[in-house]
């Protein structure tokens, strides 16, 4: 499988969107910034700021097929999640 070029994640509340190969203390290790299927397991690491109350969704697809979605419910100010 060819590598695949991961995007970048633009939003005003986003302060961090990667891909890594672990998380570890709320810090993602070793990011990724090209994917292909030797890596295994990866997490997308996200922080996000001043959504205290929303939603938000982590949905991974695969060749315009959902695989999973993950939710998470922000309870502070800022919150820090993997999927």
């Amino acid at each position: 499988m060819a590598n695949v070029a991961l995007a970048s994640w633009l939003h005003e509340h986003i302060s961090t969107a990667v891909f890594a190969k672990s998380v570890e203390d709320r810090i993602p290790i070793e990011i990724i910034t090209k994917a292909n299927s030797s890596l295994g397991k990866i997490y997308f690491f996200t922080n996000i700021r001043n959504l205290t109350g929303d939603k938000v969704t982590h949905r991974w697809s695969y060749r315009d097929k959902v695989k999973a979605e993950i939710s998470f419910n922000l309870k502070e100010k800022r919150w820090r999640v993997r999927g």
